[in-house]
């Protein structure tokens, strides 16, 4: 990995939002990366890795705040 642009924490002061934040960017990178001739965007070991981790980091947010049945829609 190691790929890109750091992202700024200035304004970001709790870890949660910083969390929620790389959340977002690995997001909008798989959904809209590539539109600049950026190389390597489409790898699909890499897009496979941000996917499963990205998962997991959202199910520990789920159950951490306790609405995993929300999240996963299991009632």
């Amino acid at each position: 990995m190691g790929r890109g642009r750091r992202i700024p924490y200035k304004d970001q002061p709790s870890e949660l939002r910083q969390v929620v934040t790389l959340l977002k960017t690995v997001r909008n990178n798989l959904f809209h990366g590539g539109k600049h001739g950026d190389d390597g965007w489409d790898d699909p070991e890499r897009i496979l890795t941000l996917l499963e981790l990205s998962i997991r980091v959202l199910d520990e947010l789920a159950d951490l705040a306790d609405f995993g049945a929300d999240y996963t829609r299991y009632y």
